[in-house]
């Protein structure tokens, strides 16, 4: 059971780097991507609101 244990430990902390960037690296950019276009849309939409609303 030690020895089990401590195999499936090393292979779930040791892959799974290798796993998000070997595999997953494509859809983590995407997610990033997205998240951070959403992030920036829900900062800029307000401010140009804003500045739409002085401007009338």
């Amino acid at each position: 059971m030690r020895k089990y244990t401590a195999g499936t430990g090393c292979i779930s902390v040791g892959s799974w780097p290798k796993l998000l960037s070997v595999r997953e690296n494509k859809v983590v950019k995407v997610v990033v991507i997205l998240l951070s276009l959403l992030i920036m849309a829900g900062l800029i939409i307000p401010i140009i609101s804003f500045i739409w609303s002085i401007g009338v």
